[in-house]
């Protein structure tokens, strides 16, 4: 791929700009940090398109491997290399028959070559690794902890990260509040979860507070998308210890409540984290001009360690979901309005 200009650095006139938000009363003040930019990129755009029609639902980068969940094929995990998005392999087969799925999730791994998908009816997580001849072996099959004992059936968690080994980290919107669990699935066990500092009413259930999320390097991020707030977690066998709070705790319960959701604004729909870099992706927009063409999406970028802004990526152009090459400095976005197998690539650089 070739990228005509790379990254447009423009500096703020003066001092960084800072956006001030006030933290709510449920979080602790102390922890609640500023949005600050000291730096605006403006990214030329580049577009690659991969070798065959595919629909990312879930997608993510590790190492030098893309990994990719489409529910629309005959195959739900797909693998290219990187850079260039070769096929490397695809597997998962649906259908019902044995290691076939009806409607499984995408495990992010920690080692490029691993993958994983899981279903919570049948209950089970098989490990997969990728072989010298380019093929997926299921090598383990793993069954989630029991949520509901008297039915026998697990938490439906909807995203998986691996901490290390047997540990992950599970993400699930039931309806009265979103859930964050630590899994050890060795055993198989919820070993801890995730107190969250904002609480929702009954009457408002989960939906105003969804969010996007990532985790990588120790750091899990959330990053809300219908509250202009980001909060980060340091992640230990021992459970989730809020680290810090980017913006505010305005959660838009009543137009929820009032199904006004048109009116909501949508802030973040994708997150994400390395451990080093958290990079959000900002929209700014109601539901309802979220149907609509002309939108243009920001990326806010911060230091993982310290939630420090580093940056403010202006894009010309709309995505709703991004991954992250830390090893090359690439992004990879993708828009949901797009018809075909196309991602948008924005290469970080150095100032000009």
């Amino acid at each position: 791929m070739r990228f005509s200009g790379g990254l447009i650095y423009c500096l703020l006139s003066s001092a960084a700009v800072v956006l001030t938000y006030a933290c709510d009363s449920a979080g602790q003040s102390n922890q609640c940090l500023e949005k600050r930019f000291a730096v605006e990129l403006i990214p030329e755009t580049d577009s690659v398109s991969l070798p065959y029609l595919i629909h990312p639902f879930r997608w993510y980068i590790q190492d030098d491997k893309m990994l990719i969940e489409d529910l629309n094929g005959e195959y739900f995990g797909h693998m290219f290399s990187l850079p260039d998005l070769k096929p490397v392999c695809r597997f998962g087969r649906q259908g019902h028959g044995p290691n076939e799925y009806v409607n499984p999730g995408l495990a992010c791994m920690r080692r490029g070559t691993d993958a994983a998908l899981f279903e919570a009816i049948p209950n089970r997580m098989d490990m997969y690794c990728l072989l010298p001849t380019d093929s997926m072996e299921l090598v383990q099959t793993w069954q989630f902890p029991e949520w509901m004992k008297e039915r026998q059936l697990p938490k439906a968690y909807s995203r998986l990260w691996q901490v290390k080994d047997s540990l992950f980290i599970g993400v699930a919107f039931p309806p009265r509040f979103p859930e964050i669990d630590l899994l050890d699935m060795s055993v198989p066990a919820v070993t801890a979860s995730l107190d969250f500092p904002l609480q929702g009413s009954e009457q408002a259930g989960s939906y105003p507070y969804l969010f996007a999320a990532s985790y990588g390097g120790g750091k899990l991020a959330l990053a809300y998308r219908y509250i202009d707030r980001i909060e980060v977690y340091d992640v230990s066998p021992g459970g989730f210890v809020l680290d810090y709070v980017i913006g505010d705790g305005q959660a838009q319960e009543e137009l929820s409540i009032q199904n006004r959701d048109d009116e909501m604004i949508c802030y973040y729909t994708a997150v994400a984290c390395d451990g080093n870099r958290i990079l959000a992706l900002h929209q700014g927009n109601t539901e309802a001009q979220m149907h609509e063409d002309g939108i243009n999406s920001t990326v806010e970028v911060y230091h993982a360690p310290t939630g420090r802004g580093e940056a403010l990526w202006t894009l010309d152009m709309r995505i709703d979901d991004l991954s992250w090459d830390a090893v090359r400095g690439v992004l990879y976005g993708y828009s949901a309005l797009s018809d075909s197998a196309q991602f948008y690539v924005f290469q970080e650089s150095q100032a000009e």
